[in-house]
């Protein structure tokens, strides 16, 4: 009898390390897909602010190039406007 509560102690400790180790690997899987997310994010943040930078300097030069522009005029009418 103490031979058969042994074999089913080891089947039951068996199955439970089973279940253990299934869990294990989804959470593993897990972890790794939020390490992906979190170097994505970081070159997404670097990224944005590249852009946002790029948009500054060229709305910069677009202002420069207006306020050049608007200086360089005489204050006299278009002759098409004229006719």
């Amino acid at each position: 009898m103490e031979h058969d509560d042994d074999t089913d102690n080891i089947h039951y400790y068996r199955e439970q390390l089973l279940d253990i180790n299934n869990k294990l690997t989804e959470l593993r899987k897990e972890v790794n897909i939020c390490k992906d997310i979190e170097k994505r994010s970081a070159n997404v943040e670097e990224n944005l602010s590249l852009i946002e930078t790029e948009q500054n300097i060229e709305r910069k030069e677009y202002e420069d190039n207006e306020l050049f522009r608007g200086s360089s005029r005489s204050g006299r009418s278009d002759i098409s406007e004229q006719r």
